[in-house]
């Protein structure tokens, strides 16, 4: 794997902890980045994508709030599930 394919591997994983830690609220694709990846030096647009990446593995799921254009984002059932078979 080149380093690129290393860093989004490792991203998809961050982000997909970063919901399962924190699965009873939705959260923004920039607060995920800045607030909870804050130690992590991946971009909110990276975020953002690996967030796209796992909602088409379906391990989470994106939504509007009411009255709200800002996309919250929420890990799925199977991703509570795959996280958990991963053991980390």
């Amino acid at each position: 794997m080149t380093d690129d394919q290393i860093r989004t591997e490792d991203g998809r994983l961050d982000v997909l902890t970063a919901l399962y830690h924190r699965r009873t609220g939705a959260h923004e694709a920039t607060t995920i980045s800045t607030v909870f990846l804050a130690r992590r030096d991946y971009t909110i647009q990276e975020v953002a994508n690996w967030l796209a990446d796992l909602q088409k593995q379906k391990l989470v799921e994106s939504s509007f709030p009411p009255k709200s254009a800002i996309r919250v984002w929420t890990i799925t059932e199977e991703g509570i599930a795959h996280k958990e078979r991963m053991g980390r």
